[in-house]
């Protein structure tokens, strides 16, 4: 609902509650200021929450949508196209600011717009715990911090300008994140400055940093979609960095590395097959700090 390969029911029955640019474009993601849609995430939380086994809800990468130009193979170039301006958005700004929202991203503008997924989190997070109070909420949020100016534009983008309000929400159980290394090299603007595993480590030091100060478990997620071949080692190097760090649990994403997909890794099989081995040997490693030493997890 926010994006991303597979189609969404919500956004097919309902297009008038889609995220829109500030130059009018239409995006396949969902506003979360959009009345029909919370209430849509609230009922299929607490209907999973009361009727799974489930130890968590996993909130997913809620984010604002931008617009990117799409290039060879799994490339694009970030443009500087922002939502939401649909009209609850406009709505709601101009009731809370006292003027009509921009078409430029002003600081009321990003203040606006964290605040708004501040709220939509506290709001799915309380379902959660309303519904079971067992069971734990989530939350995956995009890599907004350590590559310096790049991620603070990023961030600026996708509405999260830093990590704190989230893991100060109280309903919030886990805090994660997906440091896609390899993703974010198709980027033009850090191709030639950007380290990816340097830059993933610096991520999880501050996930674990954020994390800690507001006593959440924690998650790494590693990519294992679109990876070249002879770039699995890296992924693996990646699992090892997370564990090693303390991260609590640590995954992998797609399942079978995309095999048969559109995500499908160049050597999907051995990629699998090389997360799996990591993540039995460093299986006994995982241990939660944050947590007082509850066991964590490696799971793909």
């Amino acid at each position: 609902m926010f994006g991303g390969e597979a189609p969404s029911i919500f956004l097919q029955d309902n297009h008038g509650n889609r995220q829109v640019t500030n130059t009018g474009r239409v995006m396949s993601a969902a506003c979360m200021n959009s009345e029909e849609f919370r209430k849509y995430v609230v009922e299929r939380v607490e209907e999973l929450a009361r009727g799974t086994e489930a130890d968590y809800i996993f909130l997913d990468e809620p984010h604002f949508s931008f617009y990117v130009q799409r290039g060879r193979g799994y490339g694009f170039k970030i443009t500087r196209e922002w939502s939401c301006t649909c009209e609850a958005c406009r709505r709601l700004f101009r009731e809370e600011y006292g003027y009509e929202m921009p078409r430029e991203l002003n600081d009321d503008v990003l203040e606006f717009r964290q605040r708004t997924i501040l709220s939509f989190l506290e709001e799915a997070a309380a379902a959660v715990k309303g519904a079971d109070s067992r069971k734990r909420a989530a939350v995956c949020l995009l890599s907004t911090t350590g590559a310096g100016r790049v991620a603070k534009e990023f961030g600026k983008l996708v509405g999260i300008v830093d990590w704190e309000g989230v893991a100060a929400i109280k309903a919030v159980d886990m805090l994660g994140t997906d440091p896609y290394w390899i993703l974010l090299e198709k980027m033009v603007p850090v191709k030639l400055l950007f380290k990816g595993l340097r830059w993933y480590s610096r991520v999880l030091d501050e996930l674990l940093e954020v994390a800690r100060r507001h006593g959440k478990e924690t998650q790494a997620w590693v990519q294992a979609f679109k990876v070249p071949a002879g770039r699995e080692g890296e992924i693996v190097e990646g699992v090892k960095i997370a564990v090693e760090k303390g991260v609590d649990s640590v995954f992998a994403w797609p399942y079978r590395a995309g095999k048969l997909s559109v995500l499908a890794s160049e050597r999907a099989d051995y990629l699998w097959e090389a997360i799996g081995r990591a993540f039995r040997e460093l299986g006994g490693r995982a241990s939660s700090p944050s947590r007082g030493g509850r066991r964590g997890g490696l799971h793909h």
